[in-house]
């Protein structure tokens, strides 16, 4: 197995007073060659927004937009006609196909908001545009992998359990307590990316796998740090990841995003 690390300090970043926000990928006035994109991974986003601000009305169009919300609530109108109001918990995802036009805004009078905004290639452009929102408990995170967002089988329903997208992409989530570990199994035809947001100063990850030839991989990742993680060259077999929380004293929250293999 094979890691890159993405760290924090590296990333794009802009301070516009009302918002605070990372660029792990070339977004907006930042841009970098080495950094435009992870697959189906356009655009991962560390947002945080001052309290009573937030993005006005805008335009989207194919792409596969999500928001986690790590902290405070998060007010999302669209064209759609969807108003919801999204805290700690909740994803919130717009497929916006065709064109869509959405704002997000921080309501609340003394607290910010923290957000990831990730936005994926979907696998058929112009589609109809689509709304969904999930809400994922602490305890289904805590000590283990939640799954949150599937591929879309098309012609069926959206699930009732997961939120789901059109492109062959899952992400899941993590709430680690120190030592506490989970395993995810990558196979030669994928690729992941984690990040370990900045929802604390202590937050820290070890990730770790052990390779055919016997040899014994690791990364460690700190607060706002990303970790590309592909196949051990030459490798025709599944390798474990394991991902272990070292961070003392707080919960180490991250998302891991796994897809289809591109050249990287």
């Amino acid at each position: 197995m094979k890691f890159i690390t993405r760290l924090s300090n590296s990333r794009g970043y802009v301070d516009h007073d009302w918002l605070k926000s990372y660029h792990t990928f070339s977004f907006a006035n930042y841009w970098d060659k080495n950094y435009t994109e992870f697959g189906a991974l356009r655009v991962l986003n560390e947002d945080v927004i001052a309290p009573q601000n937030g993005f006005p009305l805008h335009p989207h169009r194919n792409y596969e937009i999500f928001t986690y919300v790590l902290k405070g609530k998060i007010t999302h109108k669209d064209s759609m006609q969807n108003s919801e109001v999204c805290g700690r918990g909740h994803v919130q995802f717009t497929s916006a196909g065709s064109g869509i036009r959405h704002s997000e805004y921080n309501c609340e009078r003394n607290q910010e908001a923290q957000i990831l905004q990730i936005w994926v290639k979907p696998r058929e452009l112009n589609t109809q545009p689509n709304y969904q929102l999930k809400f994922f408990p602490e305890e289904s995170k805590l000590n283990q992998l939640c799954l949150m967002i599937v591929p879309k089988i098309k012609g069926e329903k959206n699930s009732d359990e997961f939120i789901t997208i059109d492109q062959n992409f899952f992400v899941f989530s993590s709430l680690l307590e120190e030592n506490k570990s989970v395993e995810h199994a990558l196979q030669v035809d994928r690729q992941v990316y984690i990040h370990l947001p900045i929802t604390n100063s202590n937050v820290e990850l070890e990730l770790s796998s052990s390779n055919n030839n016997g040899t014994t991989e690791k990364v460690t990742l700190k607060a706002g740090d990303g970790c590309y993680i592909l196949p051990s060259p030459g490798s025709d077999d599944v390798e474990n990841l394991i991902i272990t929380g070292k961070g003392s004293g707080c919960l180490n929250e991250f998302v891991l995003m796994d897809m289809e293999r591109t050249l990287f």
